[in-house]
């Protein structure tokens, strides 16, 4: 796997498994704390970052796109993931990288 990819997208899975976008709006979430008050304090040029990797990977071909969202967003080991699909551990991994490049 190529690491920076990698890392950038397990933070687009953090994202995505937090609902992603605001609802009923089409811009990345971005809330804003003060310093006595709650709120999450997100760096809004992150947060676009991620929101362009979640387009990112909706637009790659099918078999990609179905192997990252089984790698960062599904459960289990590699070789149930692998499983779900229908394809080798090694196969996986070679999917992983292409998504990545």
């Amino acid at each position: 796997m190529i690491e920076h990819m990698h890392e950038k997208l397990l933070r687009w899975a953090d994202w995505s498994s937090r609902g992603g976008l605001a609802p009923g709006l089409w811009y990345a979430r971005c809330t804003f704390g003060n310093e006595g008050g709650g709120g999450q304090v997100v760096d809004p040029v992150i947060d676009m970052m991620i929101y362009e990797l979640d387009k990112a990977v909706t637009r790659l071909p099918e078999e990609l796109n179905r192997t990252v969202l089984v790698y960062y967003l599904g459960t289990g080991t590699m070789r149930q993931k692998a499983r779900e699909c229908r394809v080798c551990e090694k196969s996986m991994y070679l999917r992983l990288h292409h998504a990545q490049e």
